[in-house]
């Protein structure tokens, strides 16, 4: 078994995980859940040998691994995916294969990549395909077979299922278990209550580092269907929308990720959109933002139909996007940074810099240091005041918390909610939905591309499945 006991990881003065003790047995999956930020993929590197701890101790069995490099970690028995698809693309999968097989004395053989590829449940992939050449789902699920060409004891999971679409995500609770029933043990990040629940012997919650609650996944499978608290506009802008969204549709390549969304920011108001990694929720800000094209369906600002219109003219009529990540120009100043943005609303864009310096007392002190050097809370007031130096009628909010400490959170949430005061229509995404649904006056709930409830923020907040899926009921 794997064995985590008060493990701590820090960077810089920010402590990422925090006394964390878990075992991952033979046989069993154990599911390691929370929000972006939470220190999940930390614990995967710090167990991998590519973070190193501050505190604590990493065994495999009777074997100490922590301070060991990553190579000799693998050869002891564990193994990862990454959330981002890490295959070698211009080599076949037979190739790839072989890779992950390095810390193997023997070569692979024919027998067995077809024995990797029926465990991944990739059977009917030909070993000689160019590995980019596979559909999506099966490239994740050669991520799978090149991690159990190791031989390991142990496989760590880092969201697998993130962009696959429902049936290639039902199919993996077979894999999983499958894996485990193999006597491996088996640790499974991911946002996907539906795979939690059914692929896991038991769940960690980690937030901010720290583990929050431990126990069993419910027995009560999530319905695919979902009622709406207050009855869901399909179409056609109501009086006070200022923003509206009729049937979109938008996705990458051969991937379609929105499928017909509607919904409605209504003047003066927060609108929150909250879900799991992957339902398509930033996938939404860039279509509104016209960053990326749009395949089907409407989408209306102030009055005026703005489905094909460029990305800066959004932004000229008042509609910003703040993007997840902040996006810094980390080589100019804080100022240079305001500049830069404000240039986008004219004399009056110029004019608004010394009142945002004002509201943002921290930039008026770092006005002069490179924005790179900034402090990742510091950086997102910095990305929410280059927003508000345009004059937006409306911001589109990106997660403005991710991976920030819980001080920082209070502070960017009263930032937040100062801005709306103010009257700026804000439809906010955010993995933190006790907040995000505290503060909002309306809210969506995003699965899979799709919005499956919504209602004011106070009545999701409360809502059974909403509670049990995002609020840790």
């Amino acid at each position: 078994m794997l064995t985590l006991e008060n493990v701590g990881v820090r960077y810089g003065g920010v402590d990422a995980l925090r006394d964390v003790s878990l075992v991952v047995e033979r046989g069993r999956v154990l599911g390691l859940i929370g929000p972006n930020g939470a220190g999940k993929t930390t614990l995967v590197n710090a167990t991998t040998g590519l973070a190193p701890l501050a505190s604590g101790s990493v065994r495999l069995d009777d074997l100490r691994i922590d301070g060991l490099p990553a190579h000799r970690i693998a050869r002891a028995g564990v193994a990862r995916t990454y959330q981002n698809i890490r295959l070698f693309g211009a080599l076949d999968v037979h190739a790839n294969l072989a890779a992950g097989a390095f810390a193997r004395p023997q070569r692979l053989h024919d027998d067995e990549i077809r024995s990797l590829l029926e465990r991944a449940g990739i059977a009917n992939v030909d070993p000689a395909a160019q590995a980019s050449s596979l559909a999506y789902g099966d490239q994740r699920r050669l991520e799978i077979a090149r991690a159990l060409a190791a031989a390991p004891s142990v496989l760590m999971l880092d969201e697998p299922a993130a962009g696959m679409n429902p049936s290639e995500t039902v199919r993996l609770v077979d894999t999983f278990r499958a894996i485990a029933a193999s006597g491996i043990a088996v640790l499974l990040i991911e946002h996907d209550m539906t795979l939690v629940r059914a692929a896991c012997d038991a769940v960690v919650v980690l937030n901010f580092g720290e583990v929050i609650a431990r126990g069993t996944p419910s027995d009560r499978a999530r319905s695919g269907r979902r009622r709406s608290v207050s009855r869901h506009r399909r179409g056609g802008a109501g009086v006070n929308d200022l923003l509206s969204i009729d049937a979109l549709r938008a996705g990458y390549g051969n991937i379609e990720v929105l499928h017909e969304v509607s919904l409605a920011l209504r003047e003066g108001t927060l609108c929150a959109i909250v879900g799991a990694n992957g339902a398509g929720k930033t996938t939404l800000l860039m279509a509104l933002a016209g960053i990326l094209p749009v395949r089907g369906g409407h989408v209306r600002f102030d009055g005026a139909d703005i489905t094909r219109i460029s990305s800066h003219e959004r932004v000229r009529r008042g509609l910003v996007l703040v993007p997840e990540g902040r996006r810094m120009l980390a080589g100019m100043t804080v100022e240079e940074n305001l500049q830069v943005a404000a240039g986008a609303g004219g004399a009056e864009g110029f004019a608004r810099i010394p009142g945002l310096l004002d509201r943002f007392p921290i930039l008026r002190t770092r006005r002069n240091v490179a924005a790179g050097s900034l402090s990742g809370g510091e950086q997102q007031m910095l990305a929410i005041a280059r927003a508000l130096a345009i004059g937006p009628q409306a911001l589109l909010l990106d997660e403005p918390s991710m991976g920030l400490a819980p001080k920082l959170v209070d502070e960017i949430f009263a930032i937040v909610a100062a801005e709306r005061s103010r009257g700026t229509s804000i439809l906010l995404v955010e993995q933190n939905a006790r907040r995000a649904l505290a503060l909002a006056d309306h809210a969506y709930v995003m699965e899979r591309g799709r919005i499956v409830l919504e209602g004011t923020g106070a009545e999701l907040a409360t809502h059974r499945d909403v509670v049990a899926a995002y609020l840790g009921g």
